[in-house]
């Protein structure tokens, strides 16, 4: 009895040590590759102020996609919702989240890469593994719906790895398939072109089956996964009668309207497409080369590999492949739409692994030592410090590669939101209602509070032209206290505002000019 409770103290004190681990590698890293972290200045990213803004309103009694309008999945915002809780006015709260989904990254990384390597060897060789993925261009500014769904197909790589290690390769087990089903459900509210992975999951399952009957069953199980996630904003929207608005905004936007499946469409060809389509992959390897390497490399590593069935070879393609399709197809692309693909990466550093651990086995033979168990101590104490030393050198990486590390040399007064919050907030005369115009959210509505009033309470880039007829229609009445602009606005505008600030921002490579109206009083 006593032997057991010793037993299960030292594998607490294990899982404590890995979580720690996993923490202090998420922390040091997103210091410096997130513009959220609190080394920055702020995030001024427009996509993840807009999320802010969606998920701050829903959590003051805002409906979303009914009143006020963006096109990504409900999970998304109620994340950013709750990390608002923390701070209404800055990103800590996001900043604490992406640790958090880093962790969880880390952990499911981990796990795959303990299939197949010594512990040692995948503890080393993690922190490299999330720096790659992180400082890459595709990574962006940070806080993207990408980097919110990836721990759902690391896991569900897991899954799928751990049954085909199994050298009985024995059916999926329902706990299994309704655990990918739900973290499939939970991506579907987030961002539903990532589906495309779990559509390549579920072909796996069909092949590892053994018989119709079953793999149907196993279709049951994971349909009733990935509905349960579906369940409580069914009965949200339901409740407040926005079912039709969830559907029109999230689904039917995306599919006819933001992809050229719909109203972008230039009816491309069947050659077109997949030429358009090379083109892509081709610039995404060179654009993220330091984890693109690392999935060529693993691609070839298991198509190549000795001892390996054609199930085990074709896993990585087939996995890749319906993912890129899942993201691509519709013909949009920007930086971020990539990162879901550094999930891949992890097979290159399992061929990595493998050979270190075959050259460090042929020294040791070589040597041909006894280890005692002082040695076997030495070792240990060895093993944590090469761990903290690679999340030292890992650290470096993500400064070094990072795209957003020239911003740390930005001080909050380099920033316009600070100069233009400032002049809201002094403003005890004008109603802080605000409006921005010609860009997607700047980052106003969260350096200054506001919650939106306008539903189309930024410029969305969208073709059809309700957009700008609301937002003209709203200036001309004069329906909010403030509106911000970025390098142009509308002649009428001085009709019923005067402009009381502009700011030329520059940042990087780009530049624009910000100018603040107040309704004249």
């Amino acid at each position: 009895m006593a032997e057991k409770g010793v037993v299960l103290k030292k594998i607490t004190r294990n899982q404590i040590a890995l979580l720690f681990y996993f923490a202090l590698i998420s922390f040091a890293m997103l210091l410096f590759a997130t513009r959220s972290s609190f080394l920055y200045p702020m995030n001024n990213w427009d996509d993840s102020n807009s999320y802010f803004t969606m998920g701050k309103s829903m959590f003051r009694g805002i409906m979303i996609y009914r009143d006020i309008f963006d096109q990504k999945g409900p999970y998304l915002y109620l994340i950013y919702g709750l990390a608002s809780l923390i701070s209404r006015t800055a990103f800590t709260g996001v900043f604490l989240f992406e640790i958090l989904f880093g962790i969880l990254d880390l952990a499911g990384f981990y796990r795959i890469l303990r299939l197949q390597l010594r512990k040692r060897t995948a503890l080393i060789l993690l922190p490299f593994l999330f720096a790659v993925t992180f400082s890459s261009f595709s990574f962006y500014w940070g806080g993207c719906a990408e980097e919110f769904c990836l721990p759902a197909l690391v896991w569900t790589l897991y899954l799928l790895l751990s049954r085909l290690q199994n050298p009985h390769r024995a059916p999926f087990s329902c706990q299994e398939i309704l655990t990918a089903g739900l973290l499939c459900g939970y991506v579907a509210c987030v961002k539903f072109t990532l589906l495309g992975f779990f559509f390549a999951f579920m072909l796996m399952v069909l092949f590892l089956s053994g018989s119709l009957v079953r793999f149907l069953k196993s279709c049951g199980v994971f349909l009733l996964g990935m509905g349960l996630p579906v369940v409580p904003w069914l009965i949200y929207f339901g409740i407040h009668g926005a079912l039709s608005d969830w559907y029109h905004v999230y689904i039917y936007t995306n599919v006819f309207l933001y992809s050229t499946f719909g109203a972008a469409s230039k009816g491309e060809s069947a050659g077109q497409k997949i030429y358009a389509l090379s083109k892509i992959l081709y610039w995404l390897f060179f654009d993220n080369f330091q984890y693109f390497i690392f999935i060529a490399a693993g691609m070839l590593f298991m198509l190549l590999r000795r001892g390996e069935d054609l199930l085990q070879r074709l896993t990585v393609p087939l996995l890749f492949g319906f993912t890129f399709l899942g993201i691509y197809i519709g013909g949009a692309h920007l930086p971020y739409y990539a990162f879901p693909l550094t999930v891949f990466a992890v097979f290159g550093f399992i061929a990595l692994g493998l050979l270190l651990e075959a050259v460090i086995e042929k020294v040791r033979r070589a040597r041909t030592n006894i280890e005692t168990p002082t040695a076997l101590r030495g070792r240990s104490a060895a093993t944590v410090l090469c761990c903290f030393v690679a999340a030292a050198l890992s650290s470096l990486i993500v400064y070094a590669l990072s795209p957003n590390s020239y911003y740390l040399s930005y001080t909050k007064d380099d920033v316009f939101l600070t100069r233009f919050a400032r002049d809201i907030r002094e403003d005890t005369v004008t109603e802080h209602t605000l409006l921005n115009y010609n860009c997607l959210d700047c980052g106003l509505y969260t350096a200054a509070d506001i919650n939106p009033t306008c539903y189309w309470f930024q410029t969305q880039t969208l073709a059809i032209p309700d957009v700008f007829d609301e937002q003209h229609r709203y200036i001309r009445e004069g329906k909010t206290g403030f509106v911000v602009c970025r390098d142009d606005y509308p002649d009428f505008i001085t009709d019923h505002y005067e402009m009381i600030d502009q700011f030329h921002q520059v940042m990087g490579d780009t530049q624009h000019d910000y100018y603040l109206f107040r309704k004249v009083r």
